[in-house]
């Protein structure tokens, strides 16, 4: 009976860690899905519209310094997603790997 109740206890011990740090994680996770997102529409907006006059001009405007931000921001924001997901799997991998050996 102690032996389960202890296992019990360390289980939501576990799970409340988890939690904590999911929330932190998925926080930040979501940031950066909000600024990749609005710099994505900022940029066809502003850097390639979808019109005749928008083709034409976009050799032009893709120089600019307001479309290079975005740029950089669309790029960066993509790696840190990315890396973000690397993040994850690789905790979630870890932890199922260490319950298993102890």
């Amino acid at each position: 009976m102690i032996i389960q109740n202890e296992t019990y206890n360390n289980n939501i011990t576990f799970i409340k860690k988890c939690i904590l740090f999911f929330k932190k994680t998925f926080g930040i996770y979501l940031l950066w899905i909000i600024i990749h997102f609005i710099s994505v529409q900022l940029y066809v907006y502003f850097c390639t519209p979808l019109t005749l006059y928008g083709f034409l001009i976009s050799p032009f405007i893709s120089c600019a310094p307001h479309c290079k931000a975005l740029n950089w921001t669309i790029y960066n924001s993509s790696n840190i997603i990315e890396y973000m997901w690397v993040l994850v799997g690789s905790w979630i991998c870890s932890k199922i790997l260490i319950d298993k050996i102890i």
